[in-house]
């Protein structure tokens, strides 16, 4: 919430300078000392939740036969997020170089039309900040399941024929089409229910990432860069808290 209420008050700070500029206000309610964005804090509401070296072997035995288990294992061993993974392209993944490049991300809006109504579009646009902007080695475990995912995915075009809407999605529809979130959501709870797994958020898996970077003492930079944070600060503020080191201890368990 912090960072979202940061961004807002930059729009606005630019927007007022305008109106400052051509003699709407006198000054820029947006600037001066007396502006006090809250830091973000963890409570134990927000409190980070990950997944167990016993829970991953849990979730892997229901993504043998899942459509969803390349996406799944794609998101726990990368930590890029969801909406980075829906709009990833397969001009995005070098297998060769065992890379993934980090560019755009995929968000569902309503767009509100000249006569007031609503249209729902997903959109594709650049991920959340610049620094979102990255590349992310692909372990290489994974990439034999993006080379079946792929020939999958091709199977499928075929299946599909005139219907399919080839968009060069890594991770689309059986028709091609961008998957919805909703839709993810649904699918994903019904995995864990069926692991026999707590429910956690599709988040975690991103969460799961970076502590296992952390448990294998990978620097603090690295993870910053590698989780496309804006700043180190966020990294920190998000993963070294002082509980982290008690959750670390559950992939002793």
């Amino acid at each position: 919430m912090s960072n979202v209420i940061k961004n807002l008050n930059k729009l606005l700070k630019q927007f007022l300078n305008y109106a400052v500029d051509e003699g709407y206000i006198i000054k820029n309610p947006c600037w001066g000392n007396k502006i006090v964005i809250p830091e973000q804090n963890i409570t134990k509401k927000d409190e980070i939740k990950i997944f167990t070296d016993g829970e991953i072997s849990q979730l892997e035995k229901v993504l043998r036969t899942s459509r969803l288990k390349c996406l799944i294992l794609t998101a726990l061993t990368t930590g890029l997020r969801q909406g980075e993974l829906l709009a990833l392209t397969w001009d995005d993944i070098d297998l060769d170089k065992g890379e993934i490049s980090v560019n755009k991300s995929i968000k569902r809006v309503n767009i509100i039309k000249s006569n007031d109504s609503k249209e729902n579009k997903i959109l594709i646009q650049p991920p959340k900040t610049i620094n979102s902007n990255r590349v992310v080695p692909i372990p290489s475990e994974l990439i034999p399941i993006l080379k079946q995912h792929h020939l999958k995915q091709k199977l499928e075009k075929i299946k599909a024929g005139e219907e399919y809407e080839d968009k060069n999605l890594v991770f689309p529809t059986a028709l091609g089409k961008p998957i919805d979130a909703k839709n993810l959501f649904r699918s994903y709870k019904n995995l864990l229910i069926k692991a026999g797994i707590e429910h956690k958020k599709f988040h975690c898996l991103r969460h799961t990432y970076a502590s296992k970077l952390f448990a294998n003492n990978i620097p603090l930079k690295t993870v910053q860069v590698l989780l496309g944070h804006s700043n180190i600060k966020t990294t920190a503020d998000v993963y070294t808290h002082e509980y982290l080191s008690k959750k670390l201890m559950l992939w002793k368990n």
